[in-house]
């Protein structure tokens, strides 16, 4: 992957394709319903929630694999950690948009960096339920800034 996480690396599958086409369906369950996962924790779920299906025989399969298979269905983020890009919600989709955007390249984004990427990106003030929603979901407070989720959290 890029340095801070842009897309997977392609290369050619050594996954069965109906492991990976399953591996693609659980991908997309575990990600609409936990919103941002970190490998180790989505390896966990594959091995642990019945949901997987066969694709719980792709626990131990590369990183790569595993991020190839979430792309279409999630955003990697750093090469470990796999996030929904849209909630489908129009009034938190454009500001989770911007923020995600500013965590592909950095782990810790400041408050004020926020703020005005976000006015500046989407040409109006975020309401605070809007930016305390997203940002809680994807990141924790570490020192007075945002920090990325590990996405390994229960």
């Amino acid at each position: 992957a890029e340095a801070g996480g842009g897309g997977p690396v392609h290369h050619l599958s050594r996954l069965p394709e109906t492991l990976v086409e399953a591996l693609k369906a659980a991908i997309q369950v575990a990600v609409t319903e936990r919103r941002i996962i970190g490998l180790r924790r989505l390896r966990r779920w594959l091995a642990e929630d019945p949901r997987a299906g066969i694709a719980a025989q792709a626990v131990d399969a590369p990183d790569v694999e595993l991020l190839n298979a979430a792309a279409g269905s999630a955003l990697p983020l750093h090469g470990s950690i796999l996030v929904l890009p849209e909630v489908e919600d129009a009034t938190i989709d454009p500001f989770r948009k911007v923020v995600i955007q500013m965590l592909q390249t950095k782990r810790t984004i400041k408050k004020a960096e926020i703020r005005v990427a976000a006015t500046a990106a989407l040409g109006v003030e975020v309401p605070t339920s809007v930016y305390n929603k997203v940002l809680k979901e994807l990141c924790v407070v570490k020192g007075g800034e945002w920090q990325l989720r590990s996405g390994n959290e229960q």
